[in-house]
């Protein structure tokens, strides 16, 4: 779950690294003084964005935030194979949104 201050709730990358100890189990994870996940961990990310930029309010109502899920796939850093990226895109994001207002007919 992110808070973000976009102008649009997929105006900004998020990060997306973990506070783990920098180990020898972690030593080729390491980015940007942050350990990156595994891509080893996950099948899919789910994503919370909560827009605070103009109504702080926005908190209290998880039906005015945005979710998506990001398969792992997408998540892989080209230069470090076995490693997600540090940060998720705005273009990740807006392309995995999950768009609760379809109507399924069956």
């Amino acid at each position: 779950m992110r808070q973000v201050e976009g102008k649009f709730d997929f105006s900004q990358q998020i990060d997306f690294e973990t506070t783990r100890r920098n180990s020898i189990k972690n030593s080729d994870k390491n980015h940007t003084g942050h350990v990156c996940y595994g891509i080893d961990e996950f099948d899919f990310v789910m994503v919370t964005l909560v827009n605070v930029k103009y109504n702080r309010e926005k908190i209290k109502d998880c039906n005015k935030w945005s979710f998506c899920l990001i398969p792992i796939a997408e998540l892989i850093d080209n230069e470090k194979k076995n490693c997600c990226i540090s940060k998720i895109t705005p273009t990740i994001l807006q392309k995995n949104l999950i768009d609760f207002n379809k109507k399924i007919i069956l």
